[in-house]
Parts: structure tokens; sequence; C-alpha cells
């Protein structure tokens, strides 16, 4: 969303999204103005926009970005990272898919794990989403990457998994072994927590895609 993109000098002429971020990577020309619904795709971005030069190195202070009010710095993604890595039990020989968008402080989480460790990381291809997608759409892309890239390890959440849940599993799907599903606000992993709670009408859903059981990630009680 570019209603509160900041200039080269970090400040944000309108108030919006991006007003609380320190740092800064690209600044609209004026002529630029969103081809639809207030959205600029990242091409589009690049070639009015060329990434800034000299921006100043990231320290474990500075942030990666401010995820709704929370921001996040490059420390404790960092350490979020560690401690998904030693939960998972995640090497070098992984391959995680990380079917949570980036702009989640989760997806943040999934890919700094997966570096840490020295795995992959494989996101699936969903194309014109706008926040988180839509859950049948991701759960369609992440079902084909988890069949056809050999990934071992999924980060995602309950809208897509219960998606997922309402199609057959590949039967090519082997190489998946573990998983991490986020069920809720918060950033702990949740031992002993096998179903997300149902919601309004429906049933609860058991953390598990094609036999493989996967880790609870919420708020702690």
């Amino acid at each position: 969303d570019v209603r509160g993109v900041v200039t080269v000098d970090g400040m944000a002429p309108t108030a919006g999204p991006a007003k609380a971020l320190p740092t800064v990577y690209l600044e609209l020309e004026e002529g630029l103005r969103p081809a639809s619904r207030g959205a600029v795709a990242f091409a589009e971005l690049l070639e009015h926009c060329p990434p800034r030069g000299g921006a100043p190195a990231a320290t474990p202070e500075s942030l990666v970005g401010v995820f709704g009010t929370a921001p996040l710095s490059h420390a404790a993604a960092a350490d979020l990272g560690a401690d998904a890595a030693s939960t998972l039990g995640l090497s070098a020989a992984d391959r995680v898919c990380c079917s949570v968008t980036l702009m989640h402080a989760f997806g943040v989480q999934a890919c700094a794990a997966a570096f840490g460790a020295g795995a992959a990381v494989v996101l699936p291809a969903v194309g014109g989403i706008r926040g988180c997608g839509d859950p049948s759409q991701r759960a369609s892309v992440t079902a084909d990457v988890l069949a056809t890239s050999g990934a071992t390890v999924l980060f995602g959440d309950t809208h897509t998994l219960r998606a997922m849940a309402a199609a057959p599993a590949p039967a090519a799907m082997l190489a998946l072994r573990t998983g991490v599903i986020k069920i809720g606000s918060g950033s702990s992993f949740l031992p002993g927590v096998r179903e997300a709670p149902a919601p309004k009408g429906g049933e609860p859903l058991p953390l598990e895609y094609a036999g493989v059981a996967m880790h609870a990630f919420g708020k702690a009680k």
C-alpha cells in the first residue's frame, strides 16, 4: 500500500502504514500513480524508483519491519528463527515451505529459521494476492509445492491448513516430516496442543496434514 510512502529524508508525507518504518529503500516519483486499488506492482516500483543507494547497514536493533503495530528487530527475528529451528530440528538438508506471506512476522520467522540452519526456503507462487490472500488459493499452491518441491517442513496458518484438509492430499508427497501452524496471536510454540480452536459454528482442526503431525504456534497461557 503506497498511502504512506516514506521519502528519502525518512519523513512520511502522509499518514499511513509506512509512517513508522525507519529505513527507506524506495521513493515514489511525483508522476507515479497506482495502477488500481491503491497498489503498485513491485516491478513497476523498480522501473520508476531504482533501489536507494547508500542505505545504512542493518544492526541487531534496526527493524525488519512493523507488523500491525508491533516492530520486529533483526535480533528478535533471529531469536524467533533460532527457536523454530531448534524446535523443528532444522538442518541444511531441509526445504522449508513458507505458505505464510512475508508481510507477516510468522513468514519472516520461517525464513530466519531456515536460513539460520542452512536450509532452503520454498515460497508458493500465489499470483495477485492482497493481504493474506484467499485461503483456498494459497492452499492449492502450497499443496502443489509440498508434492513437487521435496519440501520437508511446512510453516502455515489455520486458514490454509483447513482449506488443504478439505482436498485430497497428493499421493506423491513423501518428503514432509514436520511443520508448525499458527493458530492465533502470540509467538510461542504450544507443546501438547494438537488441534486449532473451532471457528464459530465449526469443528476443531487437527494439526496434521497427510498424516504428518504439526506443532501449534500462538499465545502461551
